[in-house]
Order: C-alpha cells, then structure tokens, then sequence
C-alpha cells in the first residue's frame, strides 16, 4: 500500500510546462520566416537612407578624382601626312625607259616592306637627330604624362623606393617615337598614311613630315645606289664585250 501511494504521489507531481509566450514577429524576422518576399522597397529604401552619408561621399570623392585625371591629362594631337608609293621599276635595258608592269603579290609585299623601313632604326635616329628628340621632355622619358605618371610617383613616394637608373636616351627616345608613329597603308591603294601623336599640334606636323622626308631621302639613295650598282656591272659587261671585239 505504501508503494502504490508514492507511486501516485509523484505521478500527481509531474504536470507539463506552460507553454512560452511568443512575441509578436518584427519585419525583419517576417521577412526571414517568410522567404517568398525577397525584396522589401521599404527595407531597402530604409537602408539606403542609413548609408546617405557613405553614397554621397562615394559620389564626391569619385567626381573629384574624375577632375583630378582630366585636369592632369595632356592633349594629343594627331599629324598624318601621306606617301605614295609607286612599285614600279625602270626598264635599265629596254627599248624605253617605261614602267614595268605590277605584280600583285610582289607589289603587295613591297608595299608592307616599306611601311617596316618607315618603322626603322635607320629612318627613326635620323629623326630624332634632326628634330633633337633627345632634348624633348615629350620623347626622352624625362617628363611623365597623365594621372599614371602622378599615381606612379605617389606610389614611390609612399615605397620609399628610389628611382632606378635611368635607361639609355637614344634607346628611350627611339622607344617613344615608335610608341608616336602609326604607320598603315590606304585600303587598296599605293597610299601609306604616316600619323604621330604629340601633346603639340605643331610638333605632331614637324616630327610626320620630318620622318616623310627622311623616308624619301632614304628611298632615294637606296635607289641611287641600286642604279650606280646596275651602271657599274653595265659598264664592266661593256667593257669585257669590247675587248672580245678586237682581240677577235
């Protein structure tokens, strides 16, 4: 009797627990309990509004830096002048002195072959002597240019670093030219456009029709030396045919 009256003694103790009361739900965490709703306008109205001062910040510093590249931005100024090319040769032994007839594809290439003489070493350092390019801040590397030459600079200072030795000036300057000069041939044509780009719109037409003229001088004692070649060896055959003649 005694047992079975504890046993209801504690059986009459255990009684479940209340349930917790439940707050009501904030919007946050309806929006989280109901993920249907991906976008609230009012929340992201709400926090756009919080971050007034970050995105009106955001929009100045940007502004401020757009001014800050455009003012330190130089001008360019583009110079084309234009050569035409005629591939044809001279007959040096002929009847006439007329024009030979043109080869397509060997004229194409001599065409292409002339815009990489433009382009060379030979034609560029007699440039740059005559128009004195290595005395030029613009061509001898001496004078950065843009916002990159500020951030580069901005950038050594905060490093610490020091400036590394300076590269040779000829090789600098010539660098800089070629990095100027554009050169391409006319669509279907014998025309081969020469453009330079110079922060000067005088300096772009001097250095263009400079490096046209130096080009043609070029061509022309090439084809000089081609022709004195061609009356030597004419004139040694000659010569050789003679003496043949009244030895026989």
């Amino acid at each position: 009797m005694f047992t079975s009256e504890e046993t209801s003694t504690k059986a009459a103790d255990i009684r479940p627990d209340p349930a917790p009361a439940t707050a009501p739900l904030g919007r946050e965490d309806r929006r989280r309990a109901n993920p249907t709703s991906l976008i609230d306008p009012v929340y992201v109205a709400r926090s756009v509004w919080k971050s007034k001062f970050l995105i009106l910040g955001a929009t100045v510093a940007g502004a401020a830096l757009a001014v800050i590249v455009a003012a330190n931005t130089p001008k360019q100024y583009v110079a084309t002048t234009q050569i035409l090319m005629d591939p044809r040769d001279l007959k040096v032994v002929a009847n006439e002195i007329t024009p030979n007839g043109l080869p397509s594809d060997a004229t194409l290439a001599l065409i292409e072959s002339q815009t990489a003489v433009i382009m060379s070493s030979n034609v560029l350092s007699r440039v740059i002597e005559q128009a004195k390019l290595e005395q030029d801040p613009e061509f001898n590397g001496q004078a950065g240019t843009g916002f990159g030459a500020l951030v580069s600079a901005a950038l050594q200072s905060l490093l610490g670093g020091a400036k590394g030795a300076p590269e040779d000036p000829e090789y600098e300057t010539l660098a800089q030219l070629r990095h100027a000069l554009t050169v391409d041939r006319e669509t279907k044509s014998f025309v081969i456009n020469l453009s330079v780009d110079s922060q000067s719109p005088d300096k772009a037409a001097e250095i263009a029709n400079l490096v046209a003229s130096v080009f043609i001088d070029e061509q022309g004692r090439v084809q000089s030396e081609t022709a004195r070649r061609a009356t030597t060896a004419i004139t040694s055959r000659l010569s050789e045919l003679r003496k043949s003649v009244v030895n026989a």
